[in-house]
């Protein structure tokens, strides 16, 4: 790689990561938008994916850091419309702490097969918990 592509791809990474630094303020409102617009989840056991996402429309791009966790943001306010874990499994063993409420968000989805399954209000603080991590 020539001086040049190195330079470029270090702004590109300084760009990336000062898009993460800025997700969290664009989100200190992220459970009273969990109340107001309530939350669907979907699991696919085939493929050992969770998909949460907040039920607010607006455009939303995807962004990942590890491959595992996909976050949907809206492309200018960076406000969180979802996430999705890619491999369950493999997200629990480097996550433990997320157990608890990543196994009741499969359980609520797994009520419903095949489609996203509205959240009750009072699972919207584990969603909350697992969309901020």
């Amino acid at each position: 790689m020539d001086a040049a592509a190195r330079d470029t791809m270090k702004r590109l990474d300084e760009s990336y990561t000062a898009l993460w630094d800025r997700i969290p303020a664009a989100n200190h409102d992220l459970r009273e938008r969990l109340r107001a617009f309530g939350a669907s989840v979907y699991y696919d056991p085939d493929e050992d994916t969770l998909s949460l996402r907040i039920d607010e429309a607006g455009p939303t791009m995807a962004e990942t850091r590890d491959d595992l966790v996909w976050t949907y943001l809206h492309p200018q306010s960076l406000k969180i419309m979802g996430i999705e874990i890619t491999g369950v499994e493999a997200f629990l063993a480097q996550h433990p702490e997320g157990r608890p409420g990543t196994e009741r968000m499969i359980a609520l989805a797994l009520q419903a097969p095949g489609t996203f399954v509205r959240a009750p209000l009072e699972e919207n603080v584990a969603l909350g918990l697992l969309l901020s991590a």
